[in-house]
């Protein structure tokens, strides 16, 4: 039983890959992501995120890095 792929295998492969690309780097990325980052000063400096009333959080996202070469290098979800 020896198959051989002819073109009209070829064409469907790739009408089929062409459109899984198009989807996956559609939904590729946050389009939220910020566009600038906090520099701390001095070691051991910390913020604090007030949002003025209690709030359900349930991801943050991490992102990190030296000077303003950084980005998301995870997240913790709870």
């Amino acid at each position: 039983m020896g198959y051989r792929i002819n073109k009209k295998d070829v064409v469907i492969m790739v009408v089929m890959t062409l459109i899984y690309l198009a989807i996956a780097l559609f939904y590729l990325g946050d389009m939220q992501a910020p566009q600038t980052g906090w520099e701390p000063e001095h070691i051991n400096d910390f913020f604090i995120v007030d949002f003025g009333r209690e709030v359900y959080i349930d991801k943050i996202m991490l992102y990190g890095g030296l000077g303003h070469a950084w980005g998301c290098f995870g997240s913790l979800e709870f």
